[in-house]
């Protein structure tokens, strides 16, 4: 189960205060796990795994919640033991009282940020090495809250796939990939709600999170399913690593396996582009920043040139959203012969 559902279902029933801190308190861990355990590996040898999970929480609070002072901390990490393994209660408050007031000073950007050495390793072969370290921390970050025109929370990013993408009024609009459908309002709201707008996704549970009454939702796997008419415009917002939006979903940065996302996003992407009519526009985006998947898959796409490109990252202040920092995507824009 990914982190964000699991999170959701376990603080539904939260006041909005409990809630904002548990979420902080679950990512934050999740995004220092592999610096927090390296120096718990110091003072402890082997204990239960919710016993390792509280001495988590304190020591997150201690080195990152500068609020909460260490005794507070340690007295409620004692106490949340005594209820889940009481004989580990002594040591845990013997351990917390040893800890360093900050994280223990290091060179190796993979543990500093918490990185599995995969990661660090592609990522170093993509930025110049001054770059790393602010990748790195932007991926850490809380992430800023963008409202859209239509009122709708999304990033800066992805207002920018709306934009390569061109949609108005009176046009056929084809969303392949909808859920969670925070792109498909706003295309219905470029479109003024007049034309037709089709999102579509592979996941039938999804599809109540599209919310907009304009479109005409279907469950439909975009690899496959063709529409009858062709379409103006075509988004394939296709599912990926989401290396791009790691200071959103922590946990995704302990995922090493990937090979099997390219052949599934050409597919889609194939298999949309034959939807867009004569001079219509087909747009691929992913929230990845992996090449293999972004200009390894349009290249391989036959009979469809692809005139903009354009890779956003998340520590850069991009001119083309505003001065914002984004999170991380790709964007590729083709026009159909």
């Amino acid at each position: 189960m990914r982190l964000d559902t699991a999170l959701h279902d376990a603080i539904e029933g939260y006041n909005e205060r409990e809630a904002a801190l548990a979420t902080r308190l679950c990512y934050g861990v999740t995004q220092n796990h592999r610096l927090i355990d390296l120096e718990l590996k110091k003072h402890i040898k082997k204990t239960q795994p919710q016993v390792l999970d509280i001495l988590r929480l304190a020591v997150y609070q201690l080195w990152f919640l500068d609020r909460i002072p260490r005794r507070a901390l340690t007295d409620e990490a004692v106490r949340l033991c005594k209820k889940t393994a009481p004989h580990a209660a002594g040591m845990v408050n013997a351990v917390l009282r040893q800890l360093p007031e900050e994280p223990p000073g290091t060179d190796d950007l993979a543990v500093k940020y918490s990185m599995t050495p995969w990661f660090y390793d592609r990522m170093s072969a993509l930025l110049p090495p001054e770059e790393l370290e602010p990748f790195f921390q932007s991926c850490n970050a809380i992430p800023p809250v963008y409202f859209q025109p239509e009122g709708i929370v999304a990033d800066p990013a992805a207002r920018r796939v709306i934009d390569f993408l061109g949609p108005r009024p009176g046009m056929r609009v084809w969303d392949t990939c909808a859920a969670p459908g925070g792109k498909t309002a706003m295309i219905a709201s470029a479109m003024r709600n007049e034309g037709y707008l089709l999102a579509t996704d592979k996941s039938e549970k999804k599809l109540p999170m599209i919310k907009t009454g304009f479109a005409d939702v279907k469950q439909a796997d975009a690899s496959s399913f063709l529409p009858d008419e062709l379409f103006d415009a075509v988004l394939c917002d296709v599912p990926c690593s989401g290396f791009g939006v790691l200071r959103k979903k922590p946990d995704i940065r302990y995922r090493t396996e990937v090979s099997h996302f390219p052949a599934m996003q050409l597919a889609i992407l194939r298999n949309a582009a034959k939807a867009v009519k004569p001079g219509g526009r087909l747009v691929y985006s992913t929230c990845t920043l992996l090449p293999e998947e972004n200009e390894g898959v349009v290249k391989e796409l036959e009979g469809v040139t692809f005139e903009c490109m354009e890779t956003l990252w998340p520590h850069r202040r991009q001119a083309c959203a505003g001065g914002e920092d984004t999170d991380g995507f790709f964007i590729a824009a083709a026009r159909r012969d």
